[in-house]
């Protein structure tokens, strides 16, 4: 998952370099944007729900206040409560 940096000036230039910033490795197959609340402290994060077809992975990416992005695998997860 990658995110291109939009240039401060002149940004509709077609010339114009766009920085690509890596926020994580996957997802491989599909991934949805939305807002999660957590239940016990009543914060909620915009975060990035992935399906990682070939890894096998349901993962929630997320981003904490000047920090890089973080993420849970929910497949493993499940796996090891059942």
């Amino acid at each position: 998952m990658v995110w291109f940096e939009q240039p401060a000036s002149d940004p509709l230039n077609p010339n114009s370099i766009w920085t690509e910033h890596v926020l994580f490795y996957g997802p491989d197959a599909a991934w949805r944007w939305d807002t999660l609340t957590v239940a016990s402290t009543g914060r909620s994060y915009d975060v990035i729900i992935s399906t990682q077809y070939f890894a096998e992975e349901l993962v929630v990416s997320w981003v904490e206040p000047e920090s890089k992005y973080q993420s849970i695998n929910l497949l493993r997860t499940f796996r090891s409560v059942c």
